[in-house]
């Protein structure tokens, strides 16, 4: 097998509160992160560019399709998209079902995802607290963009 390693049993996996995606890491050592995200028929997602100047994401459709919001361009099984630094947010429908494997280099994907899922779920729970209305109001917003 020369230099190859097989990475056994590093599957973390988190689901977002709303149970619209499953994320899994696969892989995290050094800078180099694998996960593969797993999206909900008819639900949105953010595929945030990286935040260090030398990181860069990918984004390779496995199964399933996804529409970019700004561009209108529908992504299939076997598209690829790239995000460095300087990229926009991306904003993506899931049309069905849809499985993407996720390389990052010099980003945190899994913990930043997990940040992120955890500081929405927590602030429309204190909406919720203060007022029922705006709270599924909130999130009906957040689920059409």
């Amino acid at each position: 097998m020369g230099n190859l390693t097989k990475y056994v049993d590093y599957n973390r996996k988190l689901e977002a509160p709303d149970g619209t995606a499953i994320i899994i890491n696969k892989l995290k050592q050094n800078n180099i992160e694998v996960n593969i995200y797993l999206l909900r028929k008819g639900h949105s997602f953010h595929l945030n560019p990286p935040s260090q100047k030398e990181g860069l994401k990918s984004y390779w459709v496995i199964r399933g399709k996804i529409n970019s919001v700004e561009d209108q361009c529908c992504y299939g099984e076997g598209d690829l998209l790239t995000l460095v630094s300087n990229s926009d947010v991306v904003h993506i429908t899931a049309t069905e079902e849809t499985e993407l494997l996720v390389h990052s280099v010099n980003e945190p994907c899994y913990q930043t995802t997990i940040n992120e899922f955890r500081y929405i779920h927590t602030l429309l729970e204190k909406i919720q607290m203060k007022d029922e209305y705006t709270f599924r109001h909130s999130r009906n917003v957040y689920e059409y963009i």
